[in-house]
């Protein structure tokens, strides 16, 4: 029996998504058990004689599934624990330690995606000085930008605020560089944020300095938090697939435990959806079509393994009713349009992932891979293995 450790905040919607993941893959392959240890929180990390004590898994368990943010000692103060460490978060990304988390890339595409829709040639990006993921997201954000010929500027914060709902970005006096760096991005502007918790920071410095949101400033935060639906204005905010971060961090864990080769030491698992709200688009929303609200459905329920049917009846439209009009507006089927989300999203993992085939086929919508090799084969005129090679060889 292998044991695992869990060393996780678990105050965050976050966490328990991850925990969803690890959970999902423990329930797929036997011989594996969980142990729950008392996470510290920040303050505890920072007292003097934390980085001397000794983690409490230390001797209990095989390995350890962790998220702690980055501060002097932390890397020591994980080994000293004696067994494997998996992070499912960024901010060790440089420090060597086997690390799953979100991919920069795909979050830097999806903001200037929805920033293109808002016509703003000006971007800009908010996190925090102390994390090695908060650099990584701000370069990727960077590079879209400059492929795309929009002006970029950036601020790294002082202060680490917890991806957890907490009062703090709320009760904080704004930063005085942050109030500079608003004030000095040409507007009108976009600012794409490491988490929820700094949209919300810099949501407080932009109404301090008396600009209005979207109008001056629309603020795209990351996690899809509670605090991004709670605020009086709702915050546009992309969703992060944490439960694929727990269950490829698990995945990693026990090939480290196992003694296994790591082809890579960092999985990067892309995002894929983002839930707009009024801190982009105002109260008022654009009217749509039926067929609009069709498109948009199969965009974010595609791979989840939705019929025609399914689709028909979330815009209340008789099934044959809604197939002639579909074709007659987007010129495809509505299973072609599913089959074309699908696709997409099967060539990203093989691209930017090396999950198995049996795992794509779930992450695309399909029970075996086998299925989900043919349709491939016959979408792309090649097989998973092909497509996926001409990536790892270039």
């Amino acid at each position: 029996m292998t044991t695992l450790g869990l060393y996780l905040d678990r105050t965050g919607l976050r966490s328990h998504r991850v925990i969803e993941g690890v959970l999902q893959y423990v329930d797929e392959h036997s011989g594996i058990q969980l142990s729950d240890f008392l996470f510290e929180s920040d303050a505890d990390h920072e007292a003097e004689d934390f980085y001397t004590s000794t983690p409490s898994w230390k001797n209990r368990v095989d390995g350890i599934i962790a998220s702690v943010g980055k501060s002097d000692g932390i890397v020591g103060w994980l080994e000293r624990g004696n067994v494997p460490v998996v992070m499912v978060c960024g901010d060790l990304a440089d420090s060597g330690l086997p690390s799953v988390y979100t991919d920069g890339e795909s979050l830097a595409r999806l903001a200037i995606q929805h920033i293109n829709t808002l016509g703003r040639r000006n971007v800009g990006f908010v996190g925090y000085q102390g994390s090695d993921g908060s650099h990584h997201r701000r370069d990727a954000l960077a590079a879209f930008c400059k492929q795309q010929g929009i002006h970029f500027d950036s601020y790294q914060m002082d202060v680490a605020l917890a991806i957890s709902h907490s009062d703090l970005a709320e009760s904080m006096e704004p930063e005085a560089k942050l109030l500079t760096f608003l004030r000095n991005l040409p507007k009108p502007a976009a600012i794409v944020t490491l988490n929820d918790q700094y949209a919300l920071a810099t949501l407080k410095a932009i109404q301090k300095l008396g600009y209005t949101i979207p109008d001056d400033i629309a603020l795209i935060g990351v996690d899809d938090s509670e605090t991004s639906r709670l605020h009086s204005i709702p915050i546009t905010s992309i969703h992060p697939p944490n439960l694929q971060i727990g269950y490829e961090s698990t995945r990693l864990l026990m090939r480290l435990i196992e003694g296994k080769r790591l082809g890579r030491k960092f999985v990067e698992v892309p995002a894929e959806k983002i839930s707009i709200r009024e801190s982009t688009i105002g109260q008022q929303r654009a009217p749509v079509t039926d067929i609009d609200r069709a498109r948009e459905y199969i965009r974010l329920h595609a791979c989840e393994g939705i019929r025609v049917s399914d689709v028909a009846d979330h815009v209340r439209i008789p099934l044959r009713t809604f197939q002639i009009e579909f074709k007659e507006r987007t010129q495809r089927t509505v299973s072609e349009e599913i089959r074309e989300v699908r696709f997409k999203r099967a060539c990203e993992l093989l691209q930017t992932t090396d999950f198995t085939l049996e795992r794509i086929a779930h992450l695309v919508g399909m029970s075996y891979a086998a299925s989900f090799s043919e349709f491939f084969r016959k979408a792309a005129s090649m097989t998973p293995n092909s497509y996926r090679n001409q990536y790892t060889q270039a």
